[in-house]
């Protein structure tokens, strides 16, 4: 996963064909919107900030 851009602390991830924006909570695979609600959407904030590294599942919990 890499960080396409970086704004005041909102990032744009990018992964293949797979992005998700921070500062709008998008995500979107080749440019169709994919809905994720409230929990998923921390998670994968949360395992996205890690970048790569293991996160805790005490961690994702709280995250959710």
């Amino acid at each position: 996963m890499e960080i396409q851009e970086e704004i005041l602390s909102y990032r744009r991830w990018r992964a293949g064909n797979l992005s998700y924006d921070e500062r709008s909570n998008s995500l979107s695979l080749n440019e169709t919107p994919l809905f994720l609600d409230r929990t998923a959407q921390a998670i994968l904030i949360a395992l996205l900030r890690a970048n790569g590294a293991p996160v805790s599942k005490d961690n994702l919990l709280e995250a959710g």
